[in-house]
């Protein structure tokens, strides 16, 4: 019983992140999504590439939106390890 109690400790703290990849997930899945519903719906191969590629390269900006202040965070703690180092 002890590694579900670890599992759902885990999960409670983590929800953000959780949260954050099924974003990430369904974002980069959005084009393909697009495009194959378009397919269905009888539009020609140029409108399908353009629109899947514009639905790609909005989804692409927003992944990096959602994970640019992660990695601003460990350069951050790059920078001061860095630092912390020197100083010794």
């Amino acid at each position: 019983m002890s590694w579900i109690n670890t599992i759902l400790n885990y999960v409670k703290k983590n929800t953000g992140l959780i949260v954050k990849a099924l974003i990430i997930f369904a974002l980069s899945n959005s084009g393909l999504l697009i495009a194959i519903s378009f397919r269905y719906s009888g539009y020609n191969g140029t409108v399908i590439a353009s629109i899947g590629i514009l639905i790609e390269v909005i989804a692409l900006i927003l992944c990096f939106l959602l994970l640019y202040p992660n990695v601003r965070e460990s350069k951050r703690k790059q920078r001061e390890n860095i630092q912390k180092k020197t100083l010794k």
